[in-house]
This record gives C-alpha cells, sequence and structure tokens, in this order.
C-alpha cells in the first residue's frame, strides 16, 4: 500500500487541476501533483503502468509541455497554447514599437543622405566625362527614386502590423474554441509555430539593436517576416480553421480503405513491372487485413494511425503510383528498356517502409481488441487494491 500511495496522491492531484479543462500546461501539472514539471511525462507513464490511466487519456504533449485529458484533443490543445503564447508575445512586443520604429528611420534616413551624396558625385563624374546632361540627370534621378525599407513616407508602421496580428490571432482562438473535436490540417499548428518564433526572435533581441549588428540584423528579419508573410497569410489559416474535418466515425475509415483497394486492385491490372505489381498486391492484402480488423473492433484504431491513412498514406500512395503508370506507360511507349525508369526507390518504399507502417497501425489494433477488457480489470484492481477494499 505505502508504495503506491504518493502515486495515488499525485493522481489524485492531477485530476483534480484536470477537472472541466481540456488540457493544462507542465508547471501547472507539476505544482498539482507536488512534484517539478519535468518530472510530470515520467509520473504520468507510472499511472499508466500501473494501471490508473485508460488509453487515449491525458495525453502527453511533451514539446509543448502539455497534458491534454484525451488525445482527440491534441490537436486542439496546441493550437489554443500556441495562440495564447502569441497573443502574450505580441503584448511584450508592442513595449518596443517605438524604439524599433526610431532605429528604422534613422536608417532611412542614413541610406537617404548616402544616396543623394551618390547623386551628387555621379553628376560631378558625369560632367568631367562629359556626359549628355539628359543622362547625367536620369541615372541621378534612378538614384535618388531607389525605395529603402518603410512606406512611401519613411515610416515604419510596426505597431500597425502587430495589432493586426493581435486581432487576427484573437479570431482565430475563437475559432479554434468552438471547434475543439476539429481535426485540423497540419498547416494550422505549423503556421502558429512559425509565427511563436518569429516573435519570440523579436522579443529576444529588440532589447539589444543598440549593442550589436546581428541583434539589429535578426530583428529586422523578423519584423519583414510579420509584415510581408504573416500579416497576408492570416486570412487563409482563419479560412482552414473554419473548416470542420470528418466526424470520428469508424465507417470513415473502412470506406477509405475500400476505396484504397479498389484503387489498387485496378493499378496491378495496369502495372508492367512484375516486381511493382507484386508489391502492390501485397499492400492490398495488408489493407484487406486492417479493413476486417477495423471493421470487426469498431473504432479502435488509434486516432493519430487512423489520421495517418486517411491524410497521408492512401492519398500518397495512390499519387505514387499514378504517377509511376503514367511514367512507365511513356516509357515502354517509346520503346525504353527498364533500366531506363529503375523501379528501386518505388520498390524499397513498396517493400519495407510502407509494410511496416501498415504493420505498426495492424499491431496496434490487435493490441486494442486483445488488451481492452484487460486494461480495465487491471485498472479496476489497482483501484481497488489503493483504496484497501482487497
Amino acid at each position: 500500500m505505502g508504495l503506491f500511495h504518493p502515486l495515488k496522491e499525485q493522481y489524485a492531484g492531477l485530476q483534480t487541476a484536470m477537472r472541466g479543462r481540456k488540457f493544462i500546461t507542465f508547471t501547472q501539472a507539476a505544482a498539482a501533483m507536488g512534484i517539478t514539471a519535468g518530472g510530470v511525462p515520467k509520473a504520468i507513464r507510472k499511472m499508466e503502468d500501473k494501471g490508473l490511466l485508460v488509453t487515449g487519456i491525458l495525453y502527453r504533449d511533451e514539446e509543448l509541455e502539455l497534458v491534454v485529458s484525451e488525445e482527440k484533443y491534441a490537436e486542439y490543445a496546441a493550437c489554443m497554447y500556441l495562440t495564447d503564447r502569441i497573443q502574450h508575445r505580441i503584448i511584450s512586443a508592442r513595449k518596443h514599437t517605438e524604439e524599433y520604429t526610431a532605429r528604422v528611420n534613422r536608417s532611412i534616413a542614413a541610406e537617404k543622405a548616402k544616396d543623394v551624396g551618390r547623386a551628387l558625385s555621379n553628376i560631378a563624374q558625369g560632367f568631367l566625362e562629359g556626359k549628355k546632361f539628359s543622362t547625367v540627370l536620369r541615372k541621378s534621378g534612378d538614384i535618388l527614386a531607389r525605395k529603402v525599407d518603410g512606406d512611401e513616407n519613411g515610416q515604419c508602421d510596426i505597431a500597425d502590423i502587430l495589432n493586426r496580428l493581435y486581432e487576427y490571432t484573437a479570431k482565430l482562438q475563437d475559432n479554434i474554441e468552438a471547434r475543439p473535436d476539429n481535426d485540423y490540417e497540419p498547416a494550422l499548428q505549423a503556421f502558429l509555430t512559425a509565427l511563436d518564433d518569429a516573435l519570440t526572435e523579436w522579443n529576444r533581441y529588440i532589447g539589444k539593436i543598440s549593442e550589436y549588428d546581428d541583434a539589429w540584423n535578426t530583428v529586422r528579419k523578423a519584423a519583414r517576416g510579420l509584415e510581408e508573410y504573416f500579416v497576408p497569410k492570416y486570412p487563409e489559416i482563419l479560412d482552414l480553421s473554419l473548416k470542420t474535418a470528418a466526424a470520428n466515425n469508424p465507417d470513415d475509415i473502412s470506406e477509405g480503405l475500400r476505396e484504397c483497394i479498389l484503387y489498387l486492385a485496378g493499378a496491378e491490372r495496369q502495372i508492367a513491372d512484375a516486381r511493382v505489381k507484386a508489391s502492390v498486391g501485397r499492400i492490398r492484402g495488408n489493407l484487406e487485413e486492417l479493413l476486417s480488423m477495423a471493421g470487426g473492433t469498431g473504432n479502435t484504431m488509434n486516432y493519430t494511425d487512423e489520421r495517418a491513412l486517411k491524410n497521408t498514406l492512401m492519398p500518397m500512395l495512390k499519387s505514387l503510383l499514378e504517377k509511376y503508370i503514367r511514367y512507365e506507360k511513356n516509357a515502354l511507349a517509346k520503346g525504353l528498356s527498364a533500366e531506363a525508369y529503375n523501379p528501386d526507390e518505388l520498390l524499397h518504399l513498396l517493400e519495407d517502409e510502407m509494410p511496416r507502417a501498415l504493420e505498426k497501425i495492424r499491431s496496434g489494433l490487435r493490441q486494442n481488441a486483445a488488451w481492452e477488457m484487460e486494461d480495465e480489470v487491471s485498472a479496476l484492481r489497482k483501484k481497488l487494491e489503493m483504496d484497501g477494499l482487497i
């Protein structure tokens, strides 16, 4: 009993902290459990080993250091956390906009002064060389018309850029909050991570721009990214966040598998190379086994594996084979030999990498089907032991 007591207290504290929330940070979890933030992943793994947690509960995002109530909320938690962190970074960035604007305008003035000097020197040199007056003035005018970073009035609008980013982020957060069950596109989290990185760079170096040039160059690069990429890209990201993915229905994956199996059967008939044809046949057999297992056990497939099958493995396999079939037909039509379209790399994917990925998914399905009751029995037994009932 004594051995289980500390873990039981940690589990109780974590459950209290998670109550009514879809995710918390490692720091918040650590405070509730009475341990360090670095010890949170290990403590949760111990809870899983002792049978306290059901599979898929208290998912860990170790990169962002989040504890998520259920695995299906992993993307929601990551995006919500990133939008909140970005808003805080923008608030910090706003504090230095005047300093940055002044530095940019000084740089613009210095560059313009250099251009005036170059123009006057160009005029003088042109007269000395006997060039036409119109030619000299035109070249000098080109120098003076050269644009320097900043708007037409020589002013930097970084404050407006940050305000727009904050408004966009608040709107995005509203969209995500309203759709916690969404299966979000990877582009959404990738965009937020990149924006978070750009703002981090800004805040890290903005206070050092007077100390060394590298700091100034880093801040300028971050500012250009905010203005030229993130602000124009944000409306597209907002639209992406409104797209609701298909419900997590066990019939969805089965339908996708059936369609892919039919496609592979047709592809086999079109492929001339015997080795590629055989490899496609084996992949088709693997998918047929997955289909029978998924249909027989309900929606027991790992959420990440299901997403990988639907969004990556099957679509990319079909696209790759379509391209190969076209390439093979064109080569044969030109009378080229098999060496001219050597499919070794494709065969490596079909015979090694793809089967390994499918086997991992298949093993997960077998494990879920075989251990589902065993997990529940083990968890109940440990709970009874901790409560002193057995």
